[in-house]
């Protein structure tokens, strides 16, 4: 389901891995974690998204974490990177799903290609995601809450799906409207259920949050 429930017991909240598959172990080392994401005070882990891209190993980071829900050993929500991969669109620092290497200033930076078995594991895992976590006194999306998009994604199951009906909903109001073209990219951005948990944009403003 895209909102999901907490466990009790005590939490760690980590943000975006982006890749960073021996950063993110040494943090949890110096946390008191084993190799294997165990922690001997029963501590569980919540990832806040954006597993992959820019970093050397976005494979290694999604066959880690995918390891850690599979065993509940740790949850994780859909971030704006994860969601773009779900949706088969191709960034500037995605290139690494698609096969493609990563050029960033003209300099080329080392990342761990995505081969067909990756790519099918990441959508896997992708798709089970949650957009929202919460539980009493804890909420937590990757970017920003906004109540009425978590009550309209709250009973559903698929993320693309839902997110391409609203799609055809904005643009449908926009064309009726005739709004310009900053107006349109801002109404798909903030008034998608699905996009705005993961991303809000304003005119020249990114506005997060990420717990509450």
């Amino acid at each position: 389901m895209l909102v999901k429930k907490l466990p009790d017991g005590p939490l760690d909240i980590i943000g975006d891995i982006h890749g960073e598959l021996d950063s993110l172990k040494q943090l949890l080392n110096v946390m008191g974690y084993s190799e294997a994401g165990v922690h001997p005070e029963g501590r569980q882990l919540v990832f806040v998204g954006d597993l992959t891209d820019r970093g050397p190993d976005s494979p290694g980071v999604i066959d880690f974490v995918d390891q850690l829900i599979t065993e509940e050993l740790g949850y994780c929500v859909l971030g704006n990177h994860d969601l773009n991969l779900l949706l088969g669109e191709t960034k500037h620092d995605n290139g690494w799903f698609f096969g493609d290497e990563f050029l960033y200033k003209e300099q080329l930076i080392p990342q761990a290609l995505a081969d067909d078995s990756a790519r099918a594991k990441t959508i896997d895992l992708f798709q089970r995601l949650p957009l929202v976590l919460e539980r009493d006194g804890l909420r937590i999306v990757h970017a920003h809450w906004d109540q009425r998009s978590v009550d309209a994604v709250r009973g559903q199951f698929d993320a693309v799906e839902v997110f391409q009906e609203h799609v055809q909903r904005i643009q449908a109001q926009c064309d009726k409207d005739s709004a310009d073209e900053i107006d349109t990219g801002l109404l798909h951005q903030n008034d998608n259920p699905v996009k705005l948990p993961s991303q809000r944009f304003q005119r020249g403003v990114n506005s997060t949050l990420v717990t509450r």
